[in-house]
């Protein structure tokens, strides 16, 4: 039980009103300060709007009641906000993020859930400082984290509280005055010729040999070299061009832009022109092979599902070996491969009803 009194009263001009007041909790009496202020007329009744703030010091209270009566006469008063930082965090990645790539996402999910909602989440938004962040920065560097992972954790927070600006949650990106540890580039170890000769007659040992030759001149990222298509090869000009990259979410693969959200022209060596020609005659080879002009790599992931089927397996065990979300999205891509199954189960029901003497 809690019971409070005003033992005092002392106006400060212009700013309102500051009460000395105590409250007892559990028989124990604490004192604090509260402030009144005036933040407006409500229309309707033509009374005035008063709002309230507290403190454990009159020179605390006394400091917020001057800032915020200022900001009422400048005309940049924001009123409160009873947002917490993880309640925000959640609503600005679901619902301000829809022109972002999608591993930009995932990534920026995972940091907001993994160490700024454990950390920060509880607290109030229009409460959260810059000493507190800075705090918090620090104490992740001493966990071991990278100075690079906290630089990346600091632009999810940065980007959130911006947009929280924008939203009139509230006045300043308390990030902005934090310090963050010094991030140390890597050390540059470009290959020497010998050692790019011996790659290069080592590599003509494996499979995909040509992709090493495409790599090394060109200077193509991992995830651009991997979802390179013929149809952006132009074998005419010598030309490629760099229009998206393979990346992986959640173990499922997918396409989506360059890093740089931009397309690019290359113009390679004709070394790198002879081997993606090589590389196309290999593929072409392959496919005359299995007897399909047409035939891709995801093709052998389709015939592995319809031959499961097939054999009998239930659409749960094909669902959980193609690693798909759910059986429904499974029979929505092989839905024509089960019908085709029920069909066939309605002519061996009217074999065994022919086989009948009835």
């Amino acid at each position: 039980m809690s019971q409070s009194k005003t033992s005092g009263r002392k106006s400060v001009a212009g700013m309102g009103s500051i009460r000395k007041k105590e409250k007892v909790v559990n028989g124990k009496a604490y004192t604090y300060y509260e402030a009144r202020y005036t933040v407006g007329i409500d229309p309707g009744t033509g009374k005035q709007i008063q709002k309230s703030i507290s403190g454990k010091t009159q020179r605390e209270v006394t400091r917020r009641l001057k800032e915020i009566t200022t900001s009422i006469d400048t005309g940049t008063y924001l009123p409160s906000c009873k947002l917490t930082v993880g309640e925000w965090l959640n609503t600005w990645i679901s619902e301000y993020t829809a022109d972002w790539k999608p591993l930009t996402v995932s990534n920026d999910s995972k940091q907001i859930k993994k160490h700024l909602i454990p950390r920060l989440g509880a607290a109030k938004l229009e409460d959260l400082d810059t000493h507190t962040i800075q705090l918090f920065y620090n104490s992740l560097t001493k966990s071991g984290l990278a100075p690079k992972t906290v630089k990346n954790i600091h632009g999810v927070l940065h980007a959130a509280l911006e947009q929280a600006i924008s939203n009139g949650y509230i006045h300043k990106n308390p990030t902005a005055g934090c310090k963050l540890p010094k991030v140390v580039r890597p050390e540059i170890k470009p290959l020497e010729p010998e050692e790019i000769a011996r790659m290069l007659k080592e590599a003509k040992k494996d499979a995909y040999d040509n992709l090493f030759i495409v790599a090394m001149f060109t200077g193509m990222r991992q995830g651009e070299l991997l979802g390179l298509s013929w149809d952006n090869v132009n074998f005419k000009t010598g030309q490629i061009t760099i229009k998206q990259q393979l990346q992986c979410k959640d173990g499922v693969y997918f396409l989506e832009t360059p890093k740089s959200g931009k397309c690019r022209v290359l113009s390679p060596a004709p070394v790198v022109m002879e081997a993606l020609k090589d590389e196309q005659q290999q593929q072409n080879a392959n496919k005359q092979i299995v007897g399909a002009a047409d035939v891709r790599f995801h093709d052998l992931r389709h015939s592995f599902a319809v031959t499961s089927l097939y054999s009998g397996d239930d659409v749960k065990t094909v669902q959980a070996n193609l690693g798909h979300a759910t059986a429904q999205f499974t029979l929505d891509v092989y839905g024509h491969v089960t019908q085709k199954m029920r069909q066939e189960s309605a002519m061996r029901m009217q074999a065994f009803y022919n086989h009948l003497e009835v």
